[in-house]
């Protein structure tokens, strides 16, 4: 699969801790409160990489593949970019 764009969830401030240790490709300025003790943590994994924090006992969200990132922006650009020819047209036909 290549590279994954993830969240992990860590248990406590220990489990965060033991997450930091791990050497991974983490967001940490990304990284969201959601109540006193319970983190998300971003972060781009490999599979392989996944499974192994997985198997720490981490609760690992997957969100998307990295590689579908680029054709994503492409198309995105592409809708904002077909709308400013529409804009354009619809002025020049009045």
């Amino acid at each position: 699969m290549g590279m994954i764009y993830v969240r992990i969830v860590p248990k406590d401030g220990d489990d965060a801790r033991r997450l930091d240790e791990m050497n991974l490709d983490l967001h940490r300025r990304g990284t969201e409160r959601q109540a006193r003790d319970r983190f998300l943590v971003p972060g781009i994994l490999s599979s392989e990489q996944v499974d192994e924090v997985k198997e720490a006992g981490f609760e690992v969200q997957v969100i998307r593949d990295v590689s579908e990132v680029p054709r994503l922006r492409a198309e995105r650009y592409l809708r904002q970019i077909g709308s400013i020819r529409w804009q354009r047209l619809r002025r020049w036909r009045r």
